[in-house]
């Protein structure tokens, strides 16, 4: 049996790695979060514990991939897998996959979090997913693949910088309901010369009254960076005043690093 295409997204934390280096890991934090007296391991308070900045990011990330994944399960059949710093989201619709990758990306750049997004449109079967304690060794299989999986995850890997929601070609064949997905916005010419032929990106501003909020993270995000982050953030100021363009406002300024 064939599966049906769906809608795939995939979420990835930008500068993880670094992170994972730069700082040890918080076992303390971790086993505070899982002990009785929490009340569970993502919605446990932050602002009472020592975490450092490494392990404040990830627990953050997985809060809001599991604020916005119940959002989304109240309106559409949908289906999350979230593992270290990424995350695969499948739907048989177009419009939950807009809303999740929206709704990821603006809470993210409110916590200051970055992220990039592929979207794509393909095959998404999940065979098993198990998890096995014993006393001395534990055994855990998340087991899925299709051609959804391996063209979001190309599309986010395709070359392009910034906090972006990357439009893989396989999606273009697709987009009809929402004006926001049928009306892409057009990556200029460099960007278009990417290993996954993306060619298209989602805007995810919308309401202006949020606009100032997101454009005050960016930069912040840019200003914390190390020097060598420093290409993801110019590219992200450059496309978020493409999308102020598209949507008839007027560009911001970025001030000075």
């Amino acid at each position: 049996m064939t599966p049906e295409p769906k809608f795939v997204v995939f979420v990835d934390m930008l500068g993880f790695s670094a992170l994972t280096e730069a700082h040890e890991l918080d076992r303390e934090v971790f086993a505070e979060l899982q002990s009785p007296g929490a009340v569970d391991f993502l919605r446990a308070s932050l602002e009472s514990m020592k975490a450092n900045q490494l392990s404040e990011r990830f627990i953050r990330f997985h809060l809001l991939l599991e604020k916005v994944s119940h959002q989304c399960r109240l309106a559409h059949e949908c289906s999350v897998i979230t593992f270290s710093d990424c995350a695969f989201f499948a739907s048989d619709d177009e419009e939950p996959a807009i809303s999740f990758s929206t709704q990821v990306m603006q809470l993210a750049l409110e916590d200051r979090i970055p992220v990039r997004i592929g979207v794509a449109y393909g095959e998404f079967l999940v065979v098993r997913i198990k998890a096995d304690f014993g006393l001395t060794s534990q055994d855990h299989a998340v087991q899925f693949l299709g051609t959804g999986v391996s063209r979001a995850h190309a599309a986010e890997h395709c070359g392009v910088k910034g906090l972006r929601i990357l439009l893989h070609p396989s999606v273009a064949a697709k987009s009809s309901k929402r004006e926001r997905w049928a009306n892409p916005l057009h990556l200029p010419d460099d960007e278009r010369r990417n290993r996954a032929g993306v060619e298209n990106e989602l805007i995810y501003l919308w309401h202006s009254g949020h606009d100032d909020d997101y454009w005050t993270a960016i930069q912040d995000l840019r200003d914390s960076s190390a020097t060598e982050q420093s290409q993801h953030y110019d590219a992200t100021v450059r496309a978020v005043n493409r999308m102020r363009r598209a949507l008839g406002r007027p560009e911001f300024i970025p001030r000075d690093r």
